[in-house]
């Protein structure tokens, strides 16, 4: 009985460790950029503002200008759903209007 106790025991620890090399790839995956932390981050909370706004950030900054603004967009409709306070909504907001102007004049230097 003894020995069967034990043999269940390190099958239990061997099954916690793979769960948990598994969970820890999983989120690597995820934070290997600042774009893909915030992609993960919107797909796991689809009606919070924040990481849909950060998400366009980090699209902005690696100049991916017509995605970050199709983002915005998003971020956008759900700002104006979401049940958050009403500070949390005006500073995404003026988040989103300050990153829109931003793209606009960066756009209007590439095509120069």
């Amino acid at each position: 009985m003894d020995l069967r106790r034990h043999v269940v025991v390190r099958l239990l620890i061997s099954a916690w460790l793979l769960a948990c090399v598994y969970q820890t790839r999983q989120y690597a995956t995820a934070w290997s950029s600042e774009q893909t932390l915030w992609r993960w981050a919107a797909q796991m909370a689809p009606q919070k503002p924040r990481p849909w706004v950060n998400y366009s950030a980090a699209l902005m900054l690696t100049r991916q200008l017509d995605a970050a603004l199709v983002v915005m967009d998003h971020a956008e409709r759900v700002t104006a759903g979401a049940h958050v306070p009403t500070w949390d909504r005006r500073t995404a907001l003026d988040i989103l209007g300050r990153n829109r102007a931003s793209v606009a004049t960066e756009k209007a230097r590439m095509s120069r």
